[in-house]
């Protein structure tokens, strides 16, 4: 038996992946990868492009760079190299 939706004003709702660096890295991957085959087929739809919608996925790489810097060097390229998988 399910239970009705209802509205919470007040309700917070929190999300988080328990993940390392590298699971981030794969995860983020693979939300790109599904972003790119969204666009894909809203191009194709005649919908539009995502354009407006990338704020968030241009400034990535910036920051994710910055974090990057705090690891050792052999760190960041197995990184890279989880990436590239």
């Amino acid at each position: 038996m399910s239970k009705p939706l209802v509205w919470e004003k007040h309700a917070v709702v929190e999300h988080r992946h328990h993940q390392s660096l590298a699971d981030f890295c794969r995860i983020y991957r693979r939300y790109g990868e599904g972003a790119y085959l969204y666009a894909l087929k809203r191009r194709k739809r005649g919908l539009g492009t995502m354009a407006e919608d990338l704020a968030f996925h241009r400034c990535w790489p910036a920051r994710a760079i910055g974090k990057l810097a705090r690891y050792s060097a052999t760190y960041r390229i197995k990184l890279l190299g989880t990436m590239a998988l």
